[in-house]
Formats: structure tokens, C-alpha cells, sequence
């Protein structure tokens, strides 16, 4: 009778364990592959918005000025519209700071203030811009830092004419998914 007792905690420590472990991967994965959808859809947006302050004519560029957008719209808007369009103008600034425009043919045209924390390029990510796909990539940097880039193509006349690359930090993501493995050792730890 003892050894059957024994049998059945054994079997349902094991059973508890593989739930246990079942229900943390699906937590982890399921978090990670949220965060990074929310990072890529911030950096799409922040891109595409910087994309529209870049003015082309004659073959040249320049970042236009948003201030008599940001007069008229602050006369028309309450203060919350107000206080909201300001951090998303404080967000846009900083992506520009932090961005590089290309030429197709792969040359560096204007670079952001920050722009040189970015880490290298790949000449894939770069062809895959130029044929009009917008490409996300990862890259590790060698102090263990990851940093999400975005390569953006702007089409003028349907052709593209330039490339606009802009990244962000992984850090926010990657502390967050360390400290859910460390709660769920320490649930898992506390449950078994």
C-alpha cells in the first residue's frame, strides 16, 4: 500500500513539473513574441512618421520643421491632445536622431545625431529595401545589447528613392522577459 501511495506522488510530482513547465514556455513565448510585436509595430510607426518630415525635391532632402503643425494643431486641441502630440513629437525627434538615409545604391546620404550607435548592416537587409520591402533585423552588439533595426523604403513615382533606417534598443524587452524566467523559477520553485 506505501509503495502505491509512493507511486502516486511520484507520478503526480511529475505531472505537476510538466504542467508546470508546459504552462512557463507558453507564458515565455507567448510574452516575448508580444513585446517584439510591439516593438516592430513602434518602430514601423515612428518610421513612417519620420518618413513623411523627410521633403524631397531636386534630389535633395531636409527634415522639415513641424512647428506651424504643432501652433495650429495646439490652438484647435485640448490640453490632454496637446500634452499627447508633444510626447509623440519628443518620440519622433529622438528616432530621428537615431536614423540614416540611404541611397539605393547603398551609400550613406544623412545620418542622425546618435546614428552611430546603430551597429553594421547587412547588405541583404539593404537589397531586400531596394526592392521595396520593408525589413526588420536584429543585431547583437558585443557588449550583449540587442538593438531592432527597421529599413524603410521611400517611393518616390514608385521607385524607390531612398532607404531610412532607424533602430531601438532591446533592452526594455530583454529585462522583461529575464525577470519573467526568474518569477517563474521562483513560482515553479514555491508550487513544486
Amino acid at each position: 500500500m506505501k509503495s502505491f501511495r509512493r507511486r502516486i506522488q511520484r507520478v503526480s510530482l511529475v505531472l505537476i513539473t510538466l504542467l508546470m513547465g508546459a504552462f512557463s514556455a507558453l507564458l515565455y513565448v507567448g510574452l516575448s513574441t508580444i513585446l517584439y510585436a510591439q516593438v516592430d509595430d513602434n518602430l514601423r510607426l515612428l518610421t513612417q512618421a519620420e518618413a513623411k518630415q523627410i521633403e524631397l525635391a531636386t534630389g535633395h532632402f531636409s527634415l522639415r520643421s513641424n512647428q506651424d503643425e504643432r501652433d495650429h494643431s495646439s490652438r484647435e486641441h485640448d490640453d490632454h491632445d496637446t500634452d499627447e502630440s508633444e510626447y509623440e513629437e519628443h518620440e519622433l525627434r529622438e528616432a530621428i536622431r537615431s536614423s540614416v538615409l540611404w541611397s539605393p545604391e547603398g551609400t550613406i546620404l544623412w545620418t542622425g545625431e546618435s546614428a552611430n550607435l546603430r551597429g553594421p548592416v547587412s547588405d541583404a537587409s539593404l537589397q531586400d529595401a531596394r526592392l521595396g520591402k520593408t525589413i526588420f533585423e536584429t543585431i547583437l552588439l558585443s557588449n550583449d545589447s540587442s538593438i531592432r533595426h527597421i529599413f524603410f523604403p521611400i517611393l518616390v513615382n514608385g521607385e524607390v528613392r531612398y532607404i531610412l533606417q532607424s533602430g531601438t534598443s532591446l533592452r526594455f524587452v530583454e529585462n522583461a522577459l529575464q525577470w519573467l524566467l526568474i518569477a517563474l523559477a521562483l513560482v515553479s520553485g514555491i508550487v513544486l
